[in-house]
């Protein structure tokens, strides 16, 4: 092993190793180590380059290769002024700041100054790694807008044997960061006005590679209970638990993949951007593109309609509302291909839709249509129907792969009662067990155990239909509900989240929970337990002061954005635009206005509070 190594050694000491001539970051042992004070004096013949991303314009210009991306740039602009916009002087401008800079302020000037003269205003503005204590300046976080790059690049020019066991070598001495050179190397060929190939940049990194070859890409969507779901942050649901299991028996190595629209991952599997769905089931039209396991379980559909309707037996039903592409639409359009189907982006849809009318039901599986009921609070559905036929749950696998569905087969087969009673016992109390020969006694005994769950459910969950499940406030039904109790003239705060689309985009829907829930903390510890705070919906939250008058109201508004603009979201800022108006008692006169105010404070440049009164 020594005679390995010391071969190895010798091996990367045959290779040169520059690095700028002011660089004091660690340095990989073995390399001949050389330092340069300009690029082009480089002889790249068997050498590795190590330069600031500052230098992208010339790697993509001289076509040059990028072996390892080494850390992120955390940039902040420290300004006199409030206004990127309006910047005329600004010292140590780097290419990041650049492109922000000519996109939002196309009049200032690159200046040599030091934090001294910014301190004293002889300089409209700075670019510091880290911001200093808040001394009445301005800050502008880079990431805030976009702006994400790597700090320093090893670039090559010639090929170079044996670069994957160099990178193992970097591994050990450098911080990787692979998202941050992609939307480096994106916004670079933006500024320069050059498209820019990734396979003719990067070299397909060993790791990148390795888990590639290794992690099947299962795709989910987190929006179908209780088969697909979130629970306290973790992906979860009756498939996404069989799926665990099953992978586990075959011996699967795999990566989950979000995704909101149900047609969509059918697209991925079909263009080959994802291996397998676990949640679903054979049809004609899929079976052209798709390979698919034995069932690993079995339910009926459900059909549910609006009380008010009076609609009691199958035959009056004229009008279904169905996810679109969804098995459910399949199945019942086989079935029973005269009825009219309204077609709906998901099971939620489909239910409101069904709660709201008079004569359009809704299907989907039992389970399904069981768990959104008590999650939507919409117990003016009736169930009038469960067919005869079932809903054969399937792993779907794309077309190329029949080495998995061997496996997967394999795995389904030793599956034992215990082990899938266990799964779908935890999500829906065990009321739904596979069918015996006799349909009828079944579909007595499931009726009467349903209508039994929902009533204690009504009772149980009362409290929590209130609730919004992400951040522990009331929901907009939770808010309508103790808005009717204030009898008092106060003050209604209607806000959101400023550029949280944004947010998502760039860091990841898991982050914009965690803004989300964050957010919720940190105002619910800023008001008194006697006004009323909820999530109106996505982004949207509504406060209001109980007792406070308006004057008063958009006082304890500013405090409130303040608190946010404060407040360290893991190194990203975050902001939020508010809306106030008067409440007295008519709730939706109150949030019609400060809606109106929100408009007009995100319009005015977002993070401010506006009122009407």
């Amino acid at each position: 092993m020594r005679l390995i190594w010391l071969f190895f050694a010798v091996f990367l000491y045959a290779y040169n190793f520059y690095v700028p001539e002011k660089y004091k970051g660690v340095l990989p042992e073995n390399f001949k180590i050389l330092k340069y004070k300009n690029l082009k004096d480089i002889n790249f013949t068997n050498s590795l380059v190590l330069v600031s991303s500052d230098y992208l314009p010339f790697i993509l210009k001289n076509n040059l290769k990028i072996l390892t991306p080494v850390g992120v740039k955390k940039e902040y602009i420290l300004s006199n002024i409030d206004s990127l916009s309006k910047i005329k002087t600004i010292a140590n401008v780097d290419l990041p700041v650049k492109i922000l800079l000519d996109k939002v302020n196309g009049n200032y000037k690159e200046v040599n100054a030091t934090y001294e003269d910014f301190k004293s205003k002889k300089i409209d503005a700075i670019v510091v790694e880290k911001k200093p204590k808040n001394e009445g300046f301005y800050d502008f976080y880079l990431p805030n807008y976009g702006i994400v790059f790597t700090k320093y690049l090893i670039i090559y020019k010639n090929e170079i044997p044996n670069l994957k066991s160099i990178n193992m070598h970097f591994e050990k001495i450098f911080d990787f960061k692979f998202k941050p050179v992609y939307l480096s190397l994106i916004l670079t060929g933006y500024y320069i006005d050059r498209k820019v190939e990734f396979s003719k940049v990067l070299f397909e990194n060993y790791y990148v590679q390795k888990e590639a070859e290794e992690k099947l890409r299962v795709a989910v969507t987190p929006n179908w209970p209780p088969f697909d779901i979130y629970v306290n942050d973790r992906l979860s649901g009756i498939g996404v638990d069989f799926f665990k299991l099953i992978a586990k028996k075959a011996g699967l190595n795999y990566r989950f993949i979000i995704v909101n629209y149900w047609p969509n991952v059918l697209k991925m599997i079909k263009e080959k951007e994802a291996d397998i769905t676990p949640n679903t089931s054979e049809t004609r039209d899929r079976k052209k593109y798709a390979l698919f396991s034995k069932p690993y379980y079995s339910f009926p559909l459900g059909i549910v309609c609006n009380s008010n309707a009076h609609i009691n037996s199958f035959r009056e039903i004229k009008k279904i509302a169905v996810g679109k592409d969804f098995t459910a639409e399949k199945l019942m359009k086989k079935h029973y291909p005269n009825l009219q189907y309204i077609e709906v982006k998901n099971v939620k849809d489909a239910l409101e839709l069904a709660a709201k009318s008079k004569d359009v039901c809704a299907v989907d599986m039992l389970p399904v249509i069981l768990w959104n009921i008590q999650k939507l609070s919409l117990y003016n559905l009736n169930l009038v129907h469960k067919t005869s036929f079932k809903f054969n749950l399937q792993i779907m696998i794309r077309k190329d792969r029949p080495d998995l569905l061997k496996k997967i087969n394999k795995a389904i087969d030793s599956l034992s009662q215990e082990e899938k009673s266990k799964i779908v016992n935890k999500y829906i109390g065990g009321i739904l067990k596979e069918e015996n020969s006799n349909n009828s006694l079944v579909f007595i005994f499931v009726s009467i155990i349903i209508l039994i769950i929902l009533a204690l459910i009504i009772l149980k969950y009362r409290k929590s239909s209130m609730t919004d499940e992400l951040t522990g406030i009331l929901n907009r039904r939770g808010v309508i509900k103790e808005a009717k109790k204030i009898s008092v003239e106060s003050t209604l705060l209607f806000f959101d989240i400023d550029y949280f689309k944004k947010i998502n985009d760039t860091y990841g829907h898991e982050f914009g929970d965690y803004v989300l829930k964050e957010i919720s903390k940190l105002i619910k510890s800023s008001i008194r337990n006697s006004d009323v705070f909820g999530r109106w919906g996505g982004e949207e939250f509504i406060l209001i002061l109980r007792g406070t008058k308006y004057k008063d109201g958009l006082k304890v508004a500013e405090k409130i954005r303040k608190v946010v603009e404060n407040y360290d979201f893991n190194g990203i800022k975050v902001t939020i635009s508010i809306g106030a108006a008067p409440f007295r008692g008519d709730l939706q006169n109150a949030v019609e206005k400060a809606d109106k105010a929100l408009y007009e404070a995100k319009e005015s440049g977002r993070n401010q509070v506006k009122g009407i009164e």
